[in-house]
């Protein structure tokens, strides 16, 4: 997330089909939610489940270039993802997910943002929000150069003017 700008529910989506090592790129094309149903508390079934959707907006499904820093980190987590798979045997559900949990499946929202946290203690760092990652990922790009069009384009934002009000102050001191 602090290299592409990703939301939690999109680097959550993100499937390994969608990640090119070789051209430096990944795509944006879907999100994992947990989705509430009204209707299912009424007759009793299930209140929410986990689903793949689409992104947010439109402009959500884009394709972000990779540093190479990230994509090393994406091939250490493929070789990791195989040893899971192999431990798991014919327990494995082959979702095509970058991040399962140890049975292949698409991973709790909730538990990312919890497991996130606890990251952040043990390397002792105050708690912040994984959304906090994605406005570093937008100071980090705008800090190395890139334009508020690039990073409007890199996180997916509808409009520059958000990009602007939302990162403008991270434009404006690399500027001085």
């Amino acid at each position: 997330a602090i290299a592409t700008g990703l939301r939690r529910g999109e680097a959550l989506g993100l499937l390994w089909s969608d990640v090119d090592t070789v051209g430096r790129e990944l795509r944006v094309r879907q999100t994992i939610q947990r989705v509430h149903h009204v209707r299912a508390k009424v007759e009793g079934g299930k209140k929410s489940q986990l689903r793949a959707e689409d992104p947010k907006t439109q402009d959500s499904n884009r394709t972000i270039p990779l540093p190479l820093f990230a994509i090393e980190a994406f091939q250490r987590h493929a070789e990791r993802q195989k040893i899971e798979r192999e431990f798991a045997g014919d327990k494995w559900t082959d979702t095509g997910l970058v991040f399962t949990n140890l049975s292949g499946r698409a991973i709790e929202p909730r538990k990312a943002l919890k497991e996130f946290h606890e990251l952040l203690t043990t390397v002792k760092i105050p708690r912040h929000r994984f959304h906090d990652l994605r406005h570093t990922a937008a100071s980090l790009l705008l800090a190395q150069g890139a334009t508020l069009h690039e990073v409007k384009e890199i996180l997916g934002h509808s409009q520059i003017m958000l990009t602007a009000n939302l990162h403008g102050h991270a434009y404006r001191s690399e500027e001085r």
